[in-house]
């Protein structure tokens, strides 16, 4: 079977260089699945859980806005505002950063400054990895299956039809 070669990029480093199988990724239209020749695409990556599949291995992260581009060639590039992978996640400095986050925020008056962006940027970036954790805490290769296929059902009715 053929591979994608992915890279998934944040501003402050590469994340992920390599060959998978498939991949799992949330847009702003919902998730879509990515799969060897897949059309060229280029979307808003919405805040999520992308997961890059090799195998039976599956790198599961959470993500917060960005670009997604997939070229013919079976390229993926992810550009993402913040990705953190799971296995270097803690829940208890994620539920800390959540709630310092949502203390921040309900102090604040000015709704409309950069400190807001940045307040709600964390907060969001928080319960992206919060959701992460606790959604790949019970997992089972059963339920990892089925989202793997309800993406590929996704992806088909999105760009087939």
């Amino acid at each position: 079977m053929q591979k994608i070669h992915c890279t998934i990029t944040t501003p402050e480093k590469t994340i992920f260089t390599g060959e998978v199988d498939e991949l799992l990724v949330p847009t702003s239209e919902g998730q879509i699945g990515v799969l060897p020749h897949h059309i060229p695409l280029v979307s808003n990556l919405g805040t999520g859980e992308l997961v890059l599949i090799d195998g039976d291995a599956n790198d599961p992260m959470a993500i917060t806005g960005g670009f997604l581009q997939i070229k013919s060639e079976n390229k993926v590039v992810i550009l993402a505002d913040t990705a953190d992978r799971l296995l270097d996640l803690d829940f208890k400095t994620v539920e800390e950063a959540k709630q310092k986050a949502s203390d921040l925020l309900s102090s604040m008056e000015d709704k409309d400054g950069q400190a807001f962006a940045d307040a709600t940027a964390g907060l969001n970036r928080a319960i992206a990895q919060e959701q992460l954790i606790k959604g790949w805490k019970s997992k089972t290769p059963k339920a990892v299956q089925i989202k793997r296929e309800a993406a590929k059902y996704n992806s088909c009715i999105s760009y087939c039809y």
